[in-house]
């Protein structure tokens, strides 16, 4: 049984949906277990980094009268509609029991700050970029970016006193493939984002890179 769901998220930010899933009609216990992935877009390109799994990782049982579920966690590094699957299996068999087909429109987030960098295509350029704690309490972030064209130095965390600004170093590089994946000749946009992990709260920084031959 192929099940249309739908769902909207946000540009790199961790979603979740949770399916419901009902008991067999008969008296058999299934021990069954459900997979997930991305369907790849031609726009996203080698460098996507986009992620989904499913909740619980491992097998689990359905039996009659008894209600399950699942929930598949994902994030989506490229805006626009994207499609998930997600197949349940049964173990003892290797059946297919049941498929959804999960479509995600993806929105863009709330800018904090834009950066415009030049940068020369091909080539592997190091940058520094400030990151500010605006509030009076420490906060520690977590530091991921949207594709492989930033790579982030050190262990992608920043540790931020009140009031203070820390610079973090980041890679960039951009190949032929991701000038051909733009939309304006001549700019890349990237993006980073940030998690404080106490607070949860999050932010996005575009990086606008204007790249020479």
């Amino acid at each position: 049984i192929n099940t249309p769901l739908h769902d909207v998220a946000c540009l790199g930010k961790i979603s979740e949906k949770k399916i419901v899933l009902d008991p067999p009609d008969n008296d058999c216990t299934y021990r069954v277990k459900c997979f997930a992935k991305v369907l790849s877009n031609p726009i996203d390109g080698n460098g996507s980094k986009n992620m989904c799994t499913c909740e619980p990782k491992g097998s689990f049982q359905l039996s009659k009268g008894k209600t399950a579920e699942i929930i598949v966690q994902f994030q989506l590094f490229n805006a626009g509609k994207r499609t998930i699957l997600i197949n349940m299996v049964d173990q003892d068999t290797h059946r297919l029991i049941r498929t959804w087909i999960l479509s995600v429109q993806i929105h863009l987030p709330e800018i904090t700050k834009e950066y415009n960098i030049n940068v020369l295509v091909g080539r592997k350029q190091p940058v520094k970029l400030p990151f500010t704690n605006r509030t009076c309490e420490k906060k520690v972030l977590e530091i991921s970016s949207s594709n492989e064209i930033i790579a982030i130095d050190d262990c992608g965390e920043l540790d931020l006193n009140g009031g203070e600004t820390l610079y973090h170093r980041f890679q960039i590089l951009v190949d032929e493939e991701n000038m051909a994946m733009s939309d304006t000749e001549g700019i890349v946009d990237a993006f980073l984002f940030t998690r404080d992990i106490f607070t949860k709260a999050e932010e996005c920084f575009l990086i606008r890179l204007h790249v020479q031959p």
